[in-house]
């Protein structure tokens, strides 16, 4: 049976390490002075239950063994990086809370994850009055709020950048015209998509061979519970569309399974889409120009690609009988040369170029060529 050409990227990408997360509530990075905050270290379901606790301030163990610390009336010695871990996880990432004492206090959460629905205040001090704040990115006004909450809605990685904010605070019977800055760093929610197939074997698949496919990614441990959908696509057409599944299968694989296929996550009610990543095109030169070609004459095909990659396996095939020849070299270009083009030799043909190291594929349009006669066409057409 003759092998099928799929190309999928080759990926072996275990589950996350069972780390442990820190979170505040209320949900800031910031509080003042004698307000109240609680810490609390997230665990694996697997791992709950499972004390004692450790905590971390600054890189130093702390003789908190709970699982919530809560900091009753913070001072500004509170501020630091802290972490956790239970007995059976690794320790969290650092996360940093400031302890402010200050007339005023832009308060955003401490992870901000593209998709989130951000909200941010611009609080003055407990018990103080404060007039309407404004609201900027950068030098760019977002707005103006008479309480000093703003709703900055879904965000993208876009959304990353410094703000600043500013209000009228009253102390001692006037007003204090204050600031505050914080730079907000949106995270990736989950990692560019990787698809494998067979679990990342890159062994010949034959007709008649089950297949399938695999979209993995990395979902951030602060957001565990995200619900992600995925779908496939071949040649750019969908074969699945977007499900819980984060596989596709087919049971017996067949000559038109054969081609190029990806798959995208859409997480947040699709405000967040990714999909795997596009290799860059394969170019066809023909000499003669044209594809009309005389039976008897010289043909020259030239394959190439836009950047080096290392170990390239260049292949020129005609469709749909996937019969192809193939040369190897780390170069941009490959010349295919038919010293004396057969009658039989027309026909729609491809060049497909594989990273050696890897597997990932790219291939050109298809390309005709017509042997004999003055009608001869050269034809571009979509893939």
């Amino acid at each position: 049976l003759s092998p099928l050409p799929l190309t999928a990227k080759a990926t072996d990408n275990a589950g996350a390490a069972g780390r442990a997360t820190v979170s505040f509530s209320p949900n800031w990075a910031s509080a003042f002075t004698s307000e109240s905050v609680t810490l609390t270290c997230n665990v694996a379901s697997s791992a709950q239950g499972d004390p004692p606790y450790s905590w971390y301030k600054d890189g130093v163990q702390m003789k908190i063994r709970q699982q919530n610390y809560t900091i009753v009336s913070a001072q500004v010695s509170d501020s630091g990086e802290y972490q956790c871990k239970s007995h059976s996880s690794d320790r969290s990432e650092a996360v940093t809370l400031i302890i402010s004492h200050d007339y005023l206090s832009l308060k955003v959460p401490p992870f901000v994850f593209e998709g989130d629905n951000l909200q941010v205040s611009c609080a003055g001090y407990p018990g103080y009055k404060a007039e309407s704040a404004k609201l900027y990115k950068g030098d760019q006004l977002i707005g103006s709020s008479p309480s000093g909450n703003f709703h900055i809605g879904r965000v993208t990685m876009a959304t990353s950048g410094p703000y600043t904010c500013y209000r009228y605070v009253w102390h001692h019977s006037m007003y204090h015209y204050k600031e505050s800055s914080v730079y907000i760093s949106v995270k990736e929610l989950f990692s560019k998509p990787e698809i494998s197939v067979n679990s990342g074997s890159l062994s010949q698949i034959n007709e008649g061979d089950p297949i399938m496919f695999k979209c993995d990614t990395k979902l951030s441990p602060h957001r565990e519970t995200t619900e992600l959908q995925f779908a496939f696509y071949r040649n750019g057409h969908n074969v699945q569309g977007f499900s819980l599944s984060n596989q596709y299968g087919v049971p017996s694989a067949q000559l038109e399974d054969s081609g190029y296929y990806t798959c995208e996550i859409r997480a947040q009610y699709g405000s967040v889409n990714k999909k795997t990543q596009k290799l860059a095109g394969v170019r066809v030169r023909l000499e003669p120009a044209g594809g009309q070609v005389i039976a008897g004459e010289k043909l020259e095909i030239l394959c190439s690609v836009e950047k080096e990659m290392g170990l390239l396996r260049y292949s020129w095939c005609k469709q749909p009988t996937r019969i192809c020849v193939t040369k190897e070299a780390a170069a941009l270009e490959q010349r295919f040369v038919v010293e004396s083009v057969s009658e039989d030799y027309g026909g729609e043909y491809q060049c497909i170029v594989t990273k050696a190291a890897t597997g990932d594929s790219m291939r050109s349009t298809n390309i005709s060529i017509s042997v004999r006669g003055t009608d001869l066409v050269h034809q571009v057409q979509p893939n």
